[in-house]
């Protein structure tokens, strides 16, 4: 049995620490299925790191009313799946004559904006498909944003880790000019060098409004440029990365 007891900060971004308890429990670090022993069709997902903290878990504290100082005792029933067994509140002593704070729910309002915009517009009931590891082997992205989303679940399987967007104060800072602004900076993991990267879709695009001399490195869903001359000196290709690392991590 290993447990987790919810503190304020815990509780403000949806995490359940269990510490060295995971670990010892036979819990791995990754992708975990959470599931509770007295409603058998609750399941969530959520990830594991090496300190025992359990994010994503906002489905968990809802369905459970998770406060201040309860304690969440669960198993580890396989190396991906942990079990809630039961849920201790505190005593009368502990906190318990302040009312907890309700759960974050976004920027809302008032009772006009508490439908989303979903059910306000009567949208369409289709099926979209979550973003997830498991999706890498048939992953297209539609727009730039997707490229973001892609190359931070990425970025340990290139030679780059994503430092900061840019903006004019930064750029200012720097003393960076050019006619068009970059999109971020990265940090070169052998050499621990600031680079300054661009986001696109298609290599193709990125001659459109920059210069290869204003960009270290290129970024990009899809490398389908020949001219090799309009891009910068670096080019990372995400969609071969992505087949790789599902076929290497999902499929093995």
């Amino acid at each position: 049995m290993i447990t987790a007891t919810v503190s304020p900060s815990y509780r403000s971004i949806y995490v359940l620490y269990f510490g060295a308890g995971a670990r010892a429990s036979g819990l791995d670090v990754g992708r975990i299925e959470v599931s509770l022993s007295d409603d058998p069709d609750f399941t969530t997902i959520g990830t594991m790191n090496r300190s025992g903290a359990l994010s994503g878990m906002s489905k968990v504290y809802r369905h459970l009313n998770l406060n201040q100082n309860d304690v969440v005792e669960a198993d580890g029933i396989a190396s991906t799946k942990l079990q809630i067994v039961s849920v201790r509140k505190p005593s009368a002593g502990i906190d318990a004559a302040a009312a907890p704070e309700p759960l974050p729910e976004g920027n809302i309002g008032s009772a006009a904006t508490t439908m989303s915009v979903f059910q306000r517009r009567g949208l369409k009931s289709i099926y979209i498909e979550l973003f997830a590891l498991e999706i890498l082997n048939r992953l297209t992205p539609e727009n730039e944003p997707d490229v973001y989303m892609v190359f931070g679940v990425l970025q340990e399987y290139t030679s780059y880790r994503y430092c900061c967007a840019t903006s004019k104060a930064l750029l200012t800072k720097l003393g960076f000019m050019a006619d068009t602004k970059p999109d971020a900076v990265l940090v070169d993991d052998e050499t621990s060098e600031y680079l300054v990267a661009e986001f696109k879709m298609r290599s193709s695009a990125f001659a459109l409004n920059h210069q290869p001399d204003d960009v270290d490195v290129l970024i990009v869903w899809e490398d389908d440029e020949r001219d090799r001359s309009r891009l910068p000196r670096a080019v990372v290709s995400l969609r071969d990365i992505a087949r790789t690392a599902a076929k290497e991590l999902i499929e093995s």
